[in-house]
């Protein structure tokens, strides 16, 4: 039985500046309301 190894990066702790729900914003074109979320996120 082979062992396998899936990360889940929820909250950009292994890949800096990525937010779980960016990449979802992006592949449907909705880049501007993502980051409007995340100025209102970080304030």
């Amino acid at each position: 039985m082979k062992t396998k190894l899936v990360c889940f990066d929820l909250d950009h702790t292994l890949i800096r500046g990525i937010h779980s729900v960016m990449l979802p914003c992006i592949l449907n074109g909705k880049e501007e309301e993502h980051a409007i979320i995340q100025k209102q996120e970080e304030n």
